[in-house]
C-alpha cells in the first residue's frame, strides 16, 4: 500500500562541517590547482512535507495512522565529498556530493520506515580575497591538508 503514496518535501538544511583536503590548494599563488576533499559535521533541517495518493481513491484508511502533517525541525549528520579546481588565483570551482542522515522519520510525512535520509549534489563558485594588491606580492593562503 505504501507504493500508492507519493511524498514531496521542501527541506532547508543548515550544517557545520569540518573539511579535509587531500592536496594543498594555495589560492593566491600559482601552485596546485586541483584538490579532492571529504567533510563531515552536524546539521539541522526544517522540512515541509506533503503526501498524497497515486490513485483516485485517496490515501487508504489503513495508512492514515502513518501519515503526519508536521513540519519537523530535526538534527542530521552531513557527510560530503567533492573536488575543488582553482580556475585563477582568486576563483575556485567546486563540485560536491552530500548525504544527510536525519534523526527522524518525519521528513517525508510518512512515519512507517526507519530514519529518513537525503542526498544532493551542488556546484560552487568561490572568490578568494588575497592580501596584497597589484604589483605587490600576494600572501599565500591555503586550506589545511590531511597528512599521512
Amino acid at each position: 500500500l505504501a507504493s500508492q503514496l507519493r511524498s514531496t518535501s521542501s527541506v532547508f538544511d543548515l550544517s557545520v562541517q569540518m573539511e579535509v583536503n587531500f592536496v594543498p590548494l594555495r589560492f593566491c599563488s600559482g601552485k596546485a590547482r586541483f584538490s579532492p576533499y571529504v567533510a563531515a559535521g552536524v546539521g539541522v533541517a526544517y522540512a515541509k512535507p506533503q503526501i498524497a495518493s497515486n490513485t483516485s481513491e485517496g490515501i487508504p484508511a489503513s495508512e492514515m495512522q502513518y501519515v503526519q502533517n508536521d513540519k519537523p525541525i530535526v538534527f542530521n549528520i552531513p557527510i560530503s565529498a567533492g573536488v575543488k579546481y582553482k580556475l585563477k588565483n582568486n576563483i575556485v570551482l567546486g563540485l560536491e556530493a552530500s548525504y544527510r542522515l536525519a534523526f527522524t522519520d518525519q521528513l517525508d510525512a510518512y512515519v512507517r520506515q526507519e530514519k529518513d535520509q537525503y542526498f544532493f549534489v551542488q556546484a560552487k563558485v568561490s572568490y578568494v580575497f588575497c592580501k596584497g594588491g597589484k604589483g605587490k606580492m600576494s600572501k599565500d593562503m591555503s586550506c589545511p591538508t590531511f597528512k599521512y
